[in-house]
């Protein structure tokens, strides 16, 4: 019975204190500030250990019990703002960490488990809140914003999902790997919580996202289809209802909008019906109007003596000119000892090819020279970063300099 008690009155607390408790979670990451409002809320809280304090100076936190009961009851919430607080939680993590770090070397063995145990949990809710903001996505991609009838609004519901997407694959692009890998050190907990199990929610996450971003571009195009053939609906029946003697022939069809009086080209396909009489006259005619076969003669081959190819004349190869440009570059800048650009080579030659085909075959050469002359010069390519593709980049000039010390 004591135990039936103890959790009858732990209900009840939260009951009657539900009102900062959810503040807590939903606003302030879990943390009951230490004000006269909430001083019922923390005593009871402590009573019940629903919350944990590791100094009397430091405010109280809910306990992890707590918080994954109210990370059940308030999913639909926290799917429409997941992508805000990751940053938070993550920030929250690192904290956490340091903590840690801090209390090993102290050696404060308890302190460095509480903080361990702050960071796992964080991390849990970092995990949970990937999860979630996806299944926001999956939502609407499920349903196709089809609660909502008005095609505009239904298009404008689908671009605010767009740009949290993009806004989201933004949140995701900060976190580093390399940096998890250097904050977990040969830590074995945080190699687990930083190597292992955080990357592993990001990279499915990640696929998930693209995914969504996808489907929801495609839908966003249905949509705009749907829009103009309602747009094009609306006109025509806006004659019907603005004029009431109104009626559809081929005498005004000029009054039809001219989007709408048009048609796209047919392509008929015709058969002849060999077994018909009807067109026997008409393939006479197509019969009679084809051209005649000319038989192909047969080619009499005479065979030719064998021929010693070194005694007949040698045929010059005519010189590459964009091979010459590039050696005539490399030569000066080995005897003058100046940087050029190899943009300007290029308009004051003018070698009748494109820039990017004169940028490769100037790295190509200069790839291909002997060592010697390959360690006299270095190749400076002045590039940007694509913006879609951060993989990519664009090189506008490549400067080739000479490297100083190296003697040819």
């Amino acid at each position: 019975m004591a135990r039936l008690d103890d959790a009858a009155d732990g209900l009840k607390s939260l009951a009657t204190h539900h009102g900062p408790v959810l503040d807590a979670y939903l606003n302030h990451r879990g943390t009951l500030h230490d004000t006269e409002e909430n001083q019922a809320a923390i005593k009871a809280l402590l009573k019940h250990h629903l919350a944990w304090q590791l100094d009397p100076d430091e405010p109280v936190q809910l306990s992890r019990a707590l918080t994954t009961t109210l990370s059940a009851v308030t999913r639909s919430y926290r799917m429409s703002s997941a992508n805000v607080v990751i940053g938070h939680l993550w920030s929250e993590i690192e904290e956490a960490i340091n903590g840690y770090q801090e209390a090993k070397k102290r050696g404060a063995e308890e302190d460095s488990l509480t903080y361990l145990g702050i960071a796992f949990e964080y991390g849990q809710q970092l995990i949970e809140g990937l999860t979630e903001s996806i299944a926001m996505f999956s939502h609407h991609i499920s349903s196709g914003f089809t609660h909502i009838h008005n095609l505009d609004l239904r298009a404008r519901e689908n671009r605010k999902m767009i740009d949290r997407a993009t806004e989201f694959n933004n949140i995701l692009s900060t976190f580093d790997y390399q940096d998890l890998q250097a904050k977990a050190g040969r830590d074995p907990d945080l190699r687990r919580l930083l190597r292992k199990a955080i990357p592993k929610a990001l990279e499915a996450c990640r696929k998930e996202l693209i995914y969504a971003i996808d489907r929801l571009t495609d839908m966003l195009h249905t949509i705009n289809r749907q829009q103009r053939k309602s747009r094009l609906i609306d006109s025509v029946l806006g004659l019907y209802q603005n004029q009431e003697t109104y009626t559809a022939n081929i005498d005004n069809l000029d009054k039809i909008p001219q989007v709408l009086n048009r048609a796209e080209a047919v392509m008929v396909s015709a058969k002849a019906d060999i077994r018909n009489p009807d067109h026997e006259e008409d393939l006479a005619e197509i019969v009679h109007k084809l051209p005649p076969i000319v038989p192909v003669e047969e080619e009499e081959h005479e065979e030719e003596p064998v021929k010693n190819a070194l005694e007949g004349e040698a045929e010059l190869l005519p010189v590459d000119p964009i091979r010459t440009a590039v050696l005539d570059a490399v030569s000066l800048v080995q005897e003058t000892s100046q940087s050029i650009s190899a943009y300007e080579v290029y308009k004051v030659l003018e070698l009748g090819c494109e820039p990017e085909l004169w940028f490769m075959a100037l790295v190509n050469e200069v790839y291909g020279l002997p060592d010697i002359d390959r360690k006299s010069i270095c190749l400076d390519f002045l590039e940007r970063q694509d913006d879609t593709f951060r993989g990519n980049y664009w090189v506008s000039d490549i400067v080739i300099q000479p490297v100083s010390g190296v003697v040819v």
